[in-house]
């Protein structure tokens, strides 16, 4: 069985900012969304805001898999 891949989704907002961002388990950054665009993406249905964090980090990394950044869901994640 392959190993599975680790993703950690870190969440930052204050007043009208916003922050997503991605990195891989080897620290890469593989996405982010910054203020407009980052609020855009739950407008549009893709991310799920105001159910928690963990609502918004499984919307935000379903979205990358369905745009084949992640390829399975065979993979691990935390927030932070």
């Amino acid at each position: 069985m392959p190993r599975r891949k680790h993703y950690t989704v870190y969440l930052w907002f204050e007043r009208d900012n916003a922050n997503i961002t991605v990195d891989d388990e080897k620290g890469k950054t593989i996405a982010e969304w910054h203020d407009d665009e980052a609020y855009q993406m739950g407008e549009d249905g893709f991310f799920v805001f105001g159910r928690g964090e963990k609502a918004l980090a499984e919307s935000v990394l379903s979205y990358l898999e369905y745009i084949g950044v992640i390829k399975s869901k065979n993979y691990t994640y935390e927030v932070r």
